[in-house]
């Protein structure tokens, strides 16, 4: 049998040792408003979580960060994991996108979620979004095979998600999740932007995920911002 893992040189490689308690596992995914990306971001500089690994692949080019008098690498898929190994986020950031990966969608998330099953992640819970008018009602949905932890999560307000379409990385992490029986949640905040980043719906879906698993991520620093933006919105159409 061929081992295609084998044949992309597709593996995980770990920066430093990684000792991990039965963690919980977020990644976010590109979609309108740029919410799960942002909402995985904060929650990294939030928790103080470091890199502890990342994807490397002949066929996923890094990127080169040039900071004064140093050039730096920065890999696409990228693990990290707060001090208590408690809490641990999966990054992909790769600045051409996603498209260009597309055929190795299935290779990505065999590779990862075997890592995450080595670490013994308890819970993987994948954040997006969903576009919504201006006048419709805002509110988090969710959505998972578990009926039990759909039925706890409307107790918290969240609605379950009846329809919709999703693809990607994403569902390959997710079917492979389904097949090593990783408990998996995905967990969508509405938003009315596309070409940037909603920061309300930001706050909303990481709101969501302190109630949901109680990590106590600051939100406080979203409203700053919000209110912030407003301010500087209302003064631009003054001039």
């Amino acid at each position: 049998m061929r081992d295609l893992t084998r044949e992309l040189d597709m593996t995980i490689v770990e920066t430093r040792p990684v000792k991990t308690n039965k963690p919980v596992l977020l990644t976010g995914f590109q979609t309108p408003g740029m919410v799960g990306v942002t909402a995985v971001s904060h929650m990294i500089n939030s928790l103080r979580m470091s890199e502890v690994a990342y994807l490397r692949s002949r066929f996923i080019p890094t990127v080169k960060l040039i900071v004064g008098p140093e050039f730096r690498t920065l890999n696409p898929f990228r693990i990290y994991a707060n001090s208590t190994g408690e809490v641990l986020a999966f990054v992909n950031d790769s600045p051409a996108g996603s498209i260009g990966l597309s055929p190795f969608f299935n290779d990505i998330g065999r590779t990862v979620v075997d890592w995450f099953h080595e670490k013994d992640v308890r819970l993987l819970v994948a954040l997006g979004s969903f576009p919504v008018q201006k006048k419709e009602r805002a509110k988090l949905v969710a959505y998972s095979t578990d009926s039990e932890r759909l039925k706890e999560l409307t107790k918290l307000g969240i609605t379950p998600l009846q329809s919709g379409f999703i693809g990607g990385i994403v569902v390959s992490i997710i079917d492979e999740c389904i097949k090593r029986g990783i408990p998996w949640l995905m967990l969508f905040a509405p938003t009315r932007k596309m070409g940037e980043v909603d920061l309300e719906a930001v706050q909303m879906i990481l709101e969501g995920v302190n109630k949901i698993l109680g990590l106590n991520i600051d939100t406080e620093s979203l409203k700053m911002a919000r209110a912030g933006r407003r301010g500087l919105l209302r003064s631009l159409r003054r001039r």
